[in-house]
């Protein structure tokens, strides 16, 4: 027990000495840190201007050296004092020390007369720039002022502008791909605006060996698209008519980014690039397929047919019908097989 306390004075007395040391090198160490940093600031503090603008070490910014300028300049200007020491040398007048002790006070403000002229030069200059200064802002702020005058009247012009803009014409939208041109027109009572834009998508059952942007390739989509064009053909022309070929466009017109709706009947127009040949007992159906409404609507088509010559087959240049709504179509060529369909149509 008497080995147990010894060992714990023993650690006690080490770690009193060691604080003891910590606390003598935060001491010096402070000491170091305060003294070094004095050193090193008081050539700072105590220098002058004239000292600093002769020393190469020394960067003075444009406003020091400017008063350094002022400064040797209005020493250059300031004639010396006159002292009039040999004069007083006389007996007489050393015998009046009181005569001699004013003599250098009423030469002084002689000498000092001429350092005040630059001072009020300076005063004068600088009271000059700022009447320009205010006069300047005085002329920007009028001009300001006007503009904002000016300013209602643009805005009113730029409305009128909007208005006029937004005032529904007729017009026409127009899309071209490699194929087709196809053309939307549309009168003053569809409601649309003369920079509506015409945008389209074509529904393919697989990729093209050349994929074009309007492409959308998704054929669980194509295969129920071709089942209700053949199902709205034959009730709609006859039963045993079958598909020959198929396009379906989804056509939709915007307006400033927002997809916008004829208000009246459009004009659609599918040209073609190169003439596609018409063939017997075939006609052409556009497949309305409306969202609000259960079924898909067949729509007629006037077809624009060139009249082969010298033997060659009749070819089909334009197809045109009208839609009340810009939506989903199927472009069908209709393989009639009935006799009396084909009269018919």
């Amino acid at each position: 027990m008497e080995a147990l306390l010894r060992k714990i004075r023993e650690y006690l007395r080490k770690h009193h000495n060691a604080r003891q040391l910590r606390r003598t090198i935060m001491s010096l160490a402070m000491v170091v840190v305060f003294v070094t940093t004095y050193v090193l600031i008081l050539p700072a503090i105590t220098i002058d201007k004239d000292t600093a603008a002769t020393d190469p070490a020394i960067v003075m910014d444009a406003s020091a050296e400017e008063d350094i300028q002022t400064a040797t300049e209005k020493a250059e200007e300031t004639p010396a004092p006159e002292t009039e020491a040999p004069e007083t040398e006389a007996p007489e007048e050393v015998t009046q020390p009181e005569t001699v002790e004013l003599e250098p006070e009423t030469n002084a403000p002689q000498a000092a007369a001429p350092q005040e002229e630059p001072k009020a030069e300076e005063k004068q200059k600088d009271s000059e720039k700022q009447n320009e200064t205010e006069k300047q802002k005085e002329a920007e702020s009028t001009e300001k002022a006007e503009n904002q005058k000016d300013e209602p009247r643009d805005t009113e012009a730029a409305s009128d502008a909007k208005e006029e803009e937004n005032v529904p014409v007729a017009g026409k939208a127009t899309y071209k791909t490699k194929d087709f041109t196809i053309t939307v027109t549309w009168d003053k009572d569809a409601g649309l605006m003369a920079d509506t834009a015409l945008n389209l998508q074509e529904l393919i059952r697989e990729e093209r060996k050349e994929p074009t942007p309007y492409d959308y390739v998704n054929e669980e989509y194509y295969d129920g698209y071709v089942n209700g064009t053949r199902y709205a053909l034959q009730k709609s022309i006859d039963k045993t008519a079958e598909i020959a070929d198929v396009r379906f466009l989804q056509l939709y017109l915007t307006y400033e980014g927002q997809i916008v709706t004829p208000k009246n009947k459009v004009k659609v127009d599918i040209e073609y690039k190169k003439p596609v040949e018409k063939v017997e007992k075939t006609t052409i159906k556009a497949v309305h397929f409306d969202a609000e409404k259960e079924e898909p609507v067949v729509l007629p088509v006037k077809v624009k047919v060139k009249p082969g010559e010298d033997g060659a087959p009749d070819t089909i240049e334009k197809l045109r019908f009208e839609t009340s709504r810009i939506s989903f179509y199927g472009i069908a060529y209709v393989q009639l097989n009935s006799e009396e369909a084909a009269e018919e149509q």
